[in-house]
């Protein structure tokens, strides 16, 4: 009787247990919903910095160096925060004169069309201008449909900067949480990583695909945001030396559009084209092709191999899961997809086989 009467309070202790932890972890998820994107952020970012503290670990120690790698974070963002600021606010008069000017455009008609073909065309031989000037010519008619959509155009754009100005506040507080979590998460690596890992061994009775995740991360920073980064450093001197007053809002254009997988050429196309309209022709083709080049040989030559080699995975794979991870996620996507389709291909491989014979190869 004494064990048929302790078997169903094992099943409802065991129940009762389950749905306690499911209910805990699901009003967690609630809790921090509205702050999952910071934490995953700071956690991206601990796992990136995490070789430079192991480095400077072995000499001042390992939480002197979380400490020291999260103060130089913390001023570097400032300091960027601020020199854009300056910049902006610098050009706040031109770019307001620019606006104004799109939304007369509309109601000036042929005299808007004329004065816009002209600039186009005050570079180029008299030939090709007379080419241009005919009546009728589709460049023309191409700036002439332009012009009339450019005051809608200026109105579209007002309303995305005033709305990107309103959730300037979340920003900087998603900012704020993303440092303080990576902070924690560096100066108690050690401890997080091994209960992660304890916690992946019971559930699953292996390790290796936390340690995947983790490595998957690290080539997605490496080889998007630095090298990104790095691109937009190569590309600023050029720019500047154009004389061009837009050098680092143009910059800033190239290094934002340079991290995502193929956006980074169109970018440098448009800056290309600012420099004409707004310094020369022969500078602003030269540079623009000076930066297209720079970044299709990142793009296709050094990207491919700090991504691919990190997650395992071939390029288009690779390519992939960025771009899906970005569409679902937003930002955070650019390093959680690869993260994840990598230890799916990881599995996937060990299924068919792949990976075990890639183990005898070696």
């Amino acid at each position: 009787m004494s064990g048929g009467g302790s078997a169903p309070s094992l099943w409802v202790r065991q129940i009762s247990y389950g749905a306690l932890a499911l209910a805990a972890t699901a009003g967690a998820f609630y809790i921090l919903s509205s702050l999952l994107t910071a934490l995953v952020s700071g956690a991206v970012l601990a796992i990136s910095l995490r070789p430079l503290q192991r480095r400077m670990g072995t000499r001042i120690g390992q939480k002197a160096a979380a400490l020291v790698i999260i103060s130089a974070a913390c001023a570097f963002g400032a300091g960027l925060s601020t020199l854009l600021s300056i910049h902006l606010v610098s050009e706040v008069d031109e770019i307001t004169h620019i606006i104004r000017r799109i939304a007369q455009i509309h109601s000036e008609g042929e005299t808007a069309t004329s004065h816009v073909v002209a600039t186009i065309t005050r570079h180029m031989p008299q030939s090709a201008q007379d080419y241009v000037n005919r009546p009728g010519s589709t460049v023309t008619q191409t700036v002439g449909t332009a012009v009339n959509r450019m005051s809608s155009l200026s109105s579209a754009v007002g309303e995305l900067v005033l709305e990107r100005l309103k959730s300037l506040p979340h920003l900087i507080e998603t900012g704020v949480i993303a440092l303080m979590t990576a902070a924690c998460c560096l100066l108690s690596y050690e401890r997080v990583r091994d209960s992660v890992l304890s916690v992946s061994r019971r559930l699953l009775n292996r390790d290796d695909v936390v340690i995947h995740v983790v490595r998957s991360i690290r080539g997605a920073v490496m080889g998007l945001v630095m090298l990104g980064c790095a691109e937009a450093v190569l590309c600023y001197p050029v720019i500047l030396a154009s004389g061009s007053h837009h050098a680092a809002m143009l910059t800033v254009l190239i290094g934002c559009a340079a991290i995502i997988p193929f956006c980074g050429i169109p970018a440098a196309v448009l800056v290309g084209l600012v420099l004409v309209w707004t310094t020369s022709l022969k500078a602003g083709l030269l540079i623009g092709l000076f930066c297209v080049v720079l970044l299709f040989s990142v793009e296709h030559f050094i990207r491919p191999k700090f991504i691919s080699t990190a997650t395992k995975m071939p390029f288009l794979q690779t390519v992939v899961s960025i771009l899906g991870g970005m569409h679902m996620l937003g930002f955070i996507g650019l390093f959680i997809g690869p993260a994840v389709i990598a230890s799916a291909y990881m599995l996937w491989r060990e299924l068919d086989g792949s990976a075990a014979s890639d183990a005898l190869e070696v």
